[in-house]
């Protein structure tokens, strides 16, 4: 009789052990089995900004110099950029491309290159603004990014406002 007795008390213990996470887990779910079930995904934030850096020439071409600072939670690996810049609102200065890629990691800053294929209208409307006294034009960069994270392949828009000063300081 006493091996029932232990039978008995060692099958309640095995069924209290199995059931009772199941029971809470039910309640901290408030018995919804479909939350229960599915796996909840939180995506990683994608954040990262980016500051004028300068002007220069580089193999007799015009580069813009930025600063893109990934503040997010995933490395960023910049693999191609085309685009244009506005001027005076609506004057089209240039096409814009990134010579090479570019990977950033998580809280870090790197130089971002942009080569620019200056247009001759614009060339006319930066000397009409240079012969009128301005020693900044107000730019805009609008350009779509492609970006790679973790194997991800993405087209990203991007538009940048920033002072595109009419010396470079020769």
């Amino acid at each position: 009789m006493r091996v029932n007795v232990y039978s008995l008390i060692l099958t309640i213990t095995l069924i209290m052990v199995s059931i009772t996470p199941l029971i809470l887990c039910a309640i901290e779910y408030n018995w919804d089995i479909h939350r229960i079930l599915s796996p909840v995904f939180k995506p990683p934030k994608i954040d990262f900004s980016i500051r004028f850096k300068g002007l220069g020439f580089e193999n007799g071409n015009i580069m813009i110099y930025l600063t893109l600072r990934n503040r997010g939670e995933v490395p960023l690996n910049i693999t191609g950029l085309e685009g244009e810049i506005l001027v005076l609102g609506s004057v089209v200065l240039g096409n814009i491309s990134i010579p090479k890629p570019v990977y950033v990691d998580v809280g870090e800053s790197r130089e971002l290159k942009l080569l620019l294929n200056l247009r001759r209208e614009a060339l006319i409307e930066i000397v009409k603004s240079i012969l009128g006294g301005s020693i900044e034009l107000k730019a805009e960069v609008k350009a779509i990014v492609e970006v790679e994270i973790y194997g991800v392949k993405a087209r990203v828009p991007l538009k940048y406002e920033f002072e595109l000063p009419l010396h470079l300081g020769l």
